[in-house]
C-alpha cells in the first residue's frame, strides 16, 4: 500500500469512528427521551390521585354536612381518615414537584444533548466533507500518477523499441 491509499483507510477509519459516536449520542438522546415520556405518565399518573384524593376529600365534607349526628359519632375515624388523605395528598404533590423538577431537568438536558448533536452533526458533515474532499483529490492525484506512470511506459517502451531497431 502507499502512502495515499493508508491516508485514505484512515480517514475511512475516522468517518466511520465519528459515525459510531454520532450512533451512541443518538440512542442516548432516545434513551432521555423515554425518560421524559415516562417521567410526564408518572406526573399524569400523580395529579389523578391527586384529583381523586380530592374528589374522597370533597366528599367526606359532603357526608359531614349532611349527616351531622352520624359525623358526630364517626368524627375520630373520619379526622383519622382526613388526616391521611391530607398527608397523602401533600406527599403526592410533593412527588409531583419532584417529578415535575426532574422532568424540568430531563428536557434541559434532552435539549443540551439535541444541541450537542445538532452541533456534532454539523461538525461531522464538516469533517465528512473535508475527507470527502481530500478523498477526490487523492483519486484524482492517483488518477493522473497512474497516467502519468502509463505515459511513461509508453514512451520508455517506445524508446527502447526506437533504440533496438537503431
Amino acid at each position: 500500500m502507499d502512502d495515499e491509499e493508508l491516508y485514505s483507510e484512515s480517514l475511512l477509519e475516522e468517518l466511520k469512528k465519528q459515525q459510531e459516536m454520532n450512533n451512541v449520542q443518538l440512542q442516548q438522546l432516545q434513551t432521555e427521551e423515554a425518560t421524559r415520556i415516562r417521567l410526564n405518565q408518572t406526573v399524569n399518573k400523580l395529579e389523578h390521585q391527586e384529583k381523586h384524593l380530592t374528589a374522597v376529600l370533597s366528599s367526606e365534607r359532603e357526608k359531614h354536612a349532611a349527616t351531622e349526628t352520624e359525623l358526630n359519632m364517626k368524627n375520630l375515624g373520619l379526622a383519622d381518615k382526613l388526616k391521611e388523605a391530607r398527608g397523602e395528598l401533600t406527599v403526592l404533590r410533593s412527588e409531583i414537584d419532584d417529578v415535575k423538577c426532574s422532568l424540568h431537568a430531563a428536557e434541559r438536558q434532552v435539549d443540551s444533548l439535541k444541541k450537542e448533536r445538532d452541533m456534532e452533526s454539523i461538525e461531522s458533515g464538516r469533517r465528512l466533507a473535508s475527507l470527502e474532499s481530500k478523498l477526490t483529490r487523492l483519486e484524482i492525484e492517483n488518477y493522473n500518477q497512474q497516467t502519468e506512470t502509463e505515459s511513461s511506459i509508453e514512451m520508455n517502451q517506445h524508446l527502447q523499441a526506437d533504440a533496438r531497431k537503431l
